[in-house]
């Protein structure tokens, strides 16, 4: 078993960390940085009281856990040697994914037994009971999940929805069509981790004499967690629509088309604001924290346009990013202020390499 650990250890365990490495890193600085301790045993304390909370505690964890499952996947097929694994037996196979599953897993196992020793503290024994019961199964899952992909490498999913009803979609629509169809995973992580993230800080805003700087760091974060979708979107533009950049349209109708494509990809958490924004919290601030959103995400998308990245040197782009506007938050720089300079930042990034670009090449 030991060989084989050191094999999954080097190619799947230590590649998982290093490319979310920047992803990690935002999670700390926030937590950290802006939660004190005594919030952290709160929100701790309130999960094992409160079905409602332990259920989004589970389902991001769920979201992590499929993250990690689809990165197994991902390895497996991008090094087909480490299909061979189903030759050894079952039983070592097993005992050998189940460790590379616990490691991938520590941050949510850590975190999961934090929490079950304040529910411990608590005398909370339903939800001490969910834990125990809980966390061995989302151990599970990305075992069970790569020992199938194991006995089925070439078998691939595809989601057709029955009657639905077929129309011409028109260009704005193209990448998130082609999302729903072929990436729908990929989305409902993203989407996931994004609103559970905003509504968690929604229901956190007045629990304490918090300001807007909590949402707009939530809303800095779920930039940071759509990093993934944007490089996707920047891949499907140079393979499928490179073509585009040759016809007759002005430069500022495409900026104003590509804002319009973000503003779509992330009119849900607009939506989540708006119907469980903090009370007292004015539209026009909640307003703030998305466009922000937005300008974040045009801003990272402008920056690929300036030189093509490969996706595991994206992340340190998206940390710097991170740590830049954390402190320009916390600076307590105006909503609209950070709103305008970024759009601003976007826009002048867009017209300056737009025009010059070439589509990277992809295999």
């Amino acid at each position: 078993m030991k060989p084989l650990l050191n094999v999954l250890n080097k190619t799947l365990v230590r590649e998982f960390y290093r490319q979310h490495a920047g992803a990690f890193t935002v999670v700390l600085l926030l937590a950290g940085g802006f939660m004190r301790g005594q919030e952290h045993h709160a929100l701790a304390t309130y999960a094992v009281h409160s079905p409602l909370m332990l259920g989004a505690y589970f389902a991001l964890w769920l979201v992590y856990t499929l993250n990690v499952v689809r990165f197994g996947v991902k390895t497996f097929r991008q090094h087909p040697f480490l299909q061979l694994i189903r030759l050894v037996p079952l039983g070592v196979r097993i005992r050998a994914l189940l460790a590379a599953a616990g490691l991938l897993l520590l941050p949510v196992l850590g975190y999961a037994g934090y929490v079950s020793v304040v529910g411990w503290q608590q005398e909370a024994g339903r939800s001490l009971a969910v834990l125990v019961l809980g966390l061995p199964l989302l151990t599970l899952l990305p075992v069970l999940l790569w020992e199938y992909f194991l006995r089925n490498p070439d078998q691939t999913f595809r989601f057709d929805w029955p009657g639905v009803i077929r129309f011409n979609t028109p260009y704005p629509l193209f990448f998130i069509r082609q999302l729903l169809r072929n990436e729908p995973l990929t989305l409902l992580l993203t989407k996931a981790g994004s609103l559970l993230l905003l509504a968690g800080l929604c229901a956190l805003y007045p629990t304490d004499d918090y300001d807007l700087r909590l949402l707009l760091l939530g809303s800095l974060l779920a930039a940071a967690l759509h990093s993934g979708l944007l490089y996707q979107f920047y891949r499907f533009e140079a393979v499928h629509l490179s073509l585009l950049r040759n016809l007759p349209t002005s430069t500022l109708r495409r900026f104003a088309t590509y804002v319009f494509i973000l503003m779509l990809l992330l009119l849900p958490e607009l939506l989540l604001l708006l119907r469980s924004g903090p009370e007292g919290v004015l539209f026009s601030r909640l307003l703030a924290v998305w466009l922000l959103l937005v300008g974040l995400a045009l801003v990272l998308y402008t920056l690929l346009l300036a030189r093509h990245q490969p996706p595991d040197r994206l992340m340190p782009l998206v940390g710097g990013m991170v740590i830049f506007y954390f402190f320009l938050i916390m600076y307590r720089i105006p909503a609209y202020g950070l709103v305008d300079g970024t759009f601003g930042g976007g826009a002048f990034l867009f017209f300056q390499f737009f025009p010059k670009s070439e589509p990277a090449f992809f295999e």
